[in-house]
């Protein structure tokens, strides 16, 4: 872990919030039924480690949540092409979230690995989670969730404990 990863980890332990620090029902089913369950429900087979660059951890966390909104349908951004998708892992270091938008499913997410490896990681976290289509953001230290749902009124941002 680098000096700037280990001091964006203090800050974000400082910040980050369980279940009862959220006050959206979408965020605190997600904490409850799928951060807090780590032993549970833990499928495999969605994503493989190491891809993107992804600890075990952080394969496992994915899996459990692609599993919890039965998604299916998961690509790599530069391998997404053609009809929409569930949930597509960011690979590239392009801000341009707007050619991705298309490619994600309405009630799809896109994840952003490693969004505290570098200054430019954290960076580019910003800048997509700023875009006007994201109407929730979700910061997990290892990866960040972007959501796009109509049916958050307004934007939001959380910070989450792993």
């Amino acid at each position: 872990m680098s000096l700037y990863s280990l001091i964006a980890y203090l800050k974000y332990r400082r910040t980050a919030k369980g279940r009862h620090g959220t006050h959206s029902p979408f965020v605190y089913a997600l904490v409850d039924e799928v951060l807090l369950a780590k032993g549970s429900n833990n499928p495999t087979g969605i994503f493989a480690p190491g891809k993107a660059g992804l600890s075990q951890k952080y394969v496992s966390l994915l899996n459990r949540i692609a599993s919890y909104y039965r998604y299916s349908d998961v690509v790599l951004a530069s391998e997404a092409s053609g009809g929409k998708h569930d949930m597509v892992l960011w690979d590239t270091k392009e801000n341009n979230l707007d050619k991705l938008l298309p490619l994600v499913m309405e009630d799809g997410m896109i994840v952003v690995p490693n969004i505290y490896n570098t200054e430019a990681d954290t960076t580019l976290w910003n800048t997509l989670r700023q875009n006007g289509s994201v109407r929730m953001s979700i910061d997990l230290f290892g990866v960040g969730l972007l959501l796009f749902r109509k049916e958050f009124k307004e934007r939001q941002h959380f910070v989450l404990k792993t």
